[in-house]
């Protein structure tokens, strides 16, 4: 006697895409997070800024490595994030604010992802209030960022 199973034990694993993914299931089509780190301007370590450091030195941060976002830590541990366009509305309101540290002014951290995402989910992670996604590469213990940029820049 053969009795089928109808499945409701399965509903957040079998019938899960995200898990399928995740056990290696599913075959990813399209591009990859691993494909536009590849050709990253950068594959160098992550540059953060420390919470407690000042503005000015986030400022600085910014425009040495010629970026537009940069996560904020604080022990090693990312809590924040700080991009040019709030950084730029800041100041130009309190040209003094430069001497205060950057957690006075800090935004939400980014988000993160695995090396594995693929383009069309990092791109729906990103909007005007998170402008960039942390790509994490597990094997490497590797961190990247990954911008609107960046993802332009791989579908050209």
């Amino acid at each position: 006697v053969i009795f089928h199973d109808h499945g409701t034990r399965y509903l957040g694993k079998m019938f899960n895409d995200e898990w399928m993914l995740e056990k290696g299931f599913l075959d990813i089509k399209g591009l990859l997070a691993k494909d536009i780190v590849s050709h990253h301007r950068r594959s160098g370590e992550l540059i953060t800024i420390e919470a407690s450091s000042t503005i000015e030195k986030a400022m600085k941060a910014l425009t040495e490595n010629d970026i537009s976002q940069i996560p904020v830590t604080q022990d090693k541990r990312i809590i924040g994030s700080l991009n040019e366009n709030h950084l730029y509305s800041k100041i130009i309101a309190n040209p003094e604010v430069k001497s205060q540290p950057v957690s006075e002014i800090m935004q939400p951290a980014f988000p993160f992802a695995d090396i594995s995402t693929p383009v069309d989910s990092l791109a729906k992670m990103l909007s005007s209030e998170r402008p960039a996604v942390l790509v994490r590469d597990f094997k490497t213990e590797k961190t990247f960022i990954i911008t609107r940029y960046d993802i332009m820049k791989a579908l050209s």
